[in-house]
């Protein structure tokens, strides 16, 4: 199955994390590659091996780093990724729609956003009428509670490395 990944709600404000330009320069090596050996870090950084793995150790028990994945070329593998933007007529009951559409393998990511639309998904499926069943499925379960809803077909994925 698709990994699923869900991007948490308004997180309640934990307080910063204070990293240096140190950690910020691993930060920039591990989005563009996961899995870059710390020994390759330390040599590109002029640092020792110790101190990076200190500083990566560090950087996910503080949860700066949430994760290490891997990027998959959806496409090669016979997948469409979609996004479905969700108008509810109920806000309230974001939550219930949420935890259903979870159950499918196909979820790619749930994403909680202000000032647009209400519920904003990605999901991969085979094609265009995989999509159309899956947002059937949800009008009959959740009759009334979905106002309206806008699909777009991504076609070509970049990854943002900013920090």
């Amino acid at each position: 199955g698709i990994e699923k990944t869900q991007r948490t709600p308004l997180q309640k404000n934990l307080g910063k994390v204070k990293i240096d330009a140190l950690d910020l320069e691993i930060l920039k090596l591990l989005v563009v590659d996961s899995r870059t050996p710390t020994v390759e870090i330390a040599k590109k950084l002029n640092s020792n091996v110790t101190t990076i793995n200190a500083r990566i150790n560090r950087l996910v028990k503080e949860k700066v780093i949430l994760g290490f994945s891997v990027e998959l070329d959806m496409n090669k593998l016979g997948y469409q990724t979609w996004k479905v933007d969700f108008y509810l007529s109920e806000y309230t009951k974001l939550n219930q729609i949420v935890k259903y559409l979870e159950k499918n393998p196909l979820l790619y990511c749930v994403d909680y956003t202000i000032g647009y639309a209400d519920l904003e998904i990605e999901i991969n499926v085979k094609d265009n009428n995989q999509l159309h069943d899956i947002i059937e499925d949800l009008h009959s379960k959740f009759p009334k509670l979905i106002r309206n809803y806008v699909s777009f077909l991504g076609i070509k994925f970049y990854k943002w490395y900013s920090l």
